[in-house]
């Protein structure tokens, strides 16, 4: 089951999928290499598991990586999955799935999809999912545009409003202003009105005889 010339495989979209990873940076889980050794190289024990990842590091990791470069980007993002919360990029090569760690840079692990009834099958099952699948991305794509439409809409009608609210605080700001001048000048009727209230009242002491009145 060796993977060999990955280049010339011909792949669902018929294009080589231009990946926006650095392949070179790319690191190679333990899990993944064990993987890799069980399932594509027949290894069925630890031993010789063990002995052929340490004999093999850079197959490995050069093998795993055209199944990236070469495959397709099923999904980009967290999965709904409360014990597993980093985001993730799934890709797929023919049957042979690869999930990545991509802030990390990591390959997490890898897998054929297999029900068990052939290649012919697993291929024909794949096909079908991925013609559901693009479906879906459109309709998904089709959504976010509209949404992202509608929101920028809203988003200018709240810039608009703000800055009418903003003008309003400003008219308040200047009535509130106005206000407290007012209430300073009433202050200073009071003061008037006491002062000739004073006049009245020591006119009358002094009628009166009285000191304080």
């Amino acid at each position: 089951m060796e993977i060999t010339n990955l280049e010339n495989q011909e792949i669902e979209s018929g294009v080589l999928n231009k990946v926006g990873l650095n392949l070179e940076e790319l690191k190679i889980s333990q899990h993944a290499k064990e993987r890799y050794a069980e399932l594509i190289m027949d290894k069925d024990n630890k031993i010789d598991v063990n002995v052929f990842i340490t004999n093999n590091e850079g197959k490995i990791k050069s093998d795993i990586s055209k199944m990236i470069e070469y495959g397709q980007l099923l999904f980009s993002g967290k999965p709904v999955d409360m014990y597993n919360r980093q985001a993730v990029e799934v890709y797929l090569n023919r049957t042979w799935v690869v999930i990545i760690d991509r802030k990390k840079m990591n390959v997490i692990t890898l897998y054929s999809i297999d029900l068990g009834l052939g290649s012919d099958f697993n291929q024909e099952y794949i096909n079908k999912l991925l013609g559901k699948l693009n479906i879906a991305k459109e309709h998904f794509a089709e959504i976010q545009k509209n949404i992202e439409e509608q929101s920028d809409t809203y988003k200018n009608l709240v810039t608009e409003n703000e800055a009418i609210i903003g003008e309003y605080k400003k008219i308040i700001k200047s009535l509130e202003q106005q206000n407290e001048g007012y209430k300073e000048v009433i202050n200073n009727l009071q003061v008037n009105m006491t002062i000739a209230e004073k006049a009245v009242r020591d006119i009358v002491a002094v009628m009166i005889g009285k000191k304080v009145f």
